[in-house]
């Protein structure tokens, strides 16, 4: 196992443990009429998706550690380094605000996401393809599970507004 795959693995039980644990801590919450989800609602969404997302990077570990086989090279050539990584998904954190602004919502956040994920792993298509169905996740939860109001940006506007 790679140095980089043993701190995903240990990044990943850390979630694990903290999604548990914030889990837990929304049994607290008290309820109330009429309010169906009560203010429980959104950490135990939060808390979920932590908790299954540590699940699919453990999952994803495993498979690969045991479709590698004993004595095979697991970095796939071509990936980027982690500064790389680190330093593009620093760029585009710091750029996101401007692209919700100018953007708007959706827009920005898909161009973020597409952007996030084809820096972290996919180098293709696909990678706009997921951060089309993260942005219109988040845009479903938001804007109609929790109505709140976001941010309409001139290409919103054109499309949505």
């Amino acid at each position: 196992m790679t140095d980089r795959q043993k701190s995903e693995a240990v990044a990943a039980a850390v979630l694990l443990a903290f999604g548990a644990v914030f889990l837990a801590q929304t049994s607290d919450f008290p309820s109330f009429p009429g309010d169906p989800g009560g203010p429980a609602l959104l950490p135990v969404i939060t808390a979920t998706c932590v908790i299954f997302l540590s699940i699919y990077i453990l999952a994803r570990l495993f498979v690969r550690r045991a479709a590698a086989g004993p004595g095979s090279p697991t970095a796939a050539a071509g990936q980027p380094s982690r500064v790389t990584e680190r330093a593009g998904l620093l760029v585009l954190l710091l750029i996101y605000p401007a692209l919700v602004v100018w953007l708007g919502f959706a827009t920005g956040t898909t161009a973020y996401c597409a952007a996030s994920f084809w820096t972290m792993t996919q180098r293709s298509a696909t990678a706009l393809l997921y951060g089309v169905v993260v942005a219109a996740l988040l845009f479903v939860m938001f804007r109609i599970l929790f109505e709140v109001s976001l941010p309409l940006g001139y290409v919103d506007a054109l499309f949505l507004g």
